[in-house]
């Protein structure tokens, strides 16, 4: 327990390029997961105040993954980096693939991942846009659509988030699914089949529609 103990407490007080091994100046993300765990560890353990090594590797297993991240995560913020789920950050940086074998634990600059999600917004706006649309024609055809896109889906990052992570959206009875093979956007209502969107129907029809 004590030498836990010692392990969490050399966590907090660490110092974050030590534990990562980079110079965070020089990087926008940093990824670990639980295999290097012990390799990180080791960066900023003081191995002559253990007397055992075998006793001080029992304890690094011991160390819960969640309560390793949970320190981590909150150092991390102090730097103003911030824990990016995996499979957000391949959607958002294409030099980054998800291995779905083993979580790994994204931490982004907080200012390049608005500039990576604002990008990503520009580029898929039009599908707010049809959601906009088939929120007007299915679910609350008494307000005008130009209402519907301004309150509920202009820049709306949670959507946009849950669409990138899992490929669906669900509101009501409703859910729009993203075909990732093709990119299109799939509008089912009571689970059945109303549309298909693409980029040049979506704004197409929007378009037309905001006028009245």
């Amino acid at each position: 327990m004590k030498i836990k103990f010692n392990l969490v407490e050399a966590i907090k007080d660490c110092d974050l390029e030590t534990l990562f091994g980079v110079d965070l100046k020089k990087e926008q993300w940093v990824w670990l997961n639980a295999e290097i765990f012990p390799d990180l560890i080791m960066n900023i353990t003081d191995y002559d105040s253990y007397d055992d090594d075998e006793e001080l590797m029992e304890a690094i297993r011991g160390l819960s993954e969640a309560e390793f991240i949970n320190i981590v995560a909150t150092k991390m913020n102090e730097k103003d980096y911030m824990l990016v789920n995996q499979y957000l950050f391949e959607k958002l940086e294409g030099g980054f693939n998800v291995t779905d074998d083993i979580k790994t634990y994204i931490f982004v600059e907080k200012k390049y991942f608005m500039l990576k999600m604002i990008g990503k917004l520009k580029e898929l706006e039009w599908v707010l846009k049809a959601m906009a649309v088939d929120s007007y024609q299915h679910i609350t055809p008494e307000k005008k659509l130009r209402a519907i896109y301004e309150e509920d889906f202009y820049e709306n990052m949670m959507i946009l988030e849950e669409l990138l992570i899992h490929n669906k959206y669900e509101k009501f009875n409703c859910v729009w699914r993203v075909i990732p093979e093709t990119q299109a956007l799939v509008f089912y209502k009571n689970e059945k089949q109303h549309r298909v969107w693409a980029e040049g129907n979506a704004n197409f029809i929007y378009n037309e529609l905001s006028k009245y």
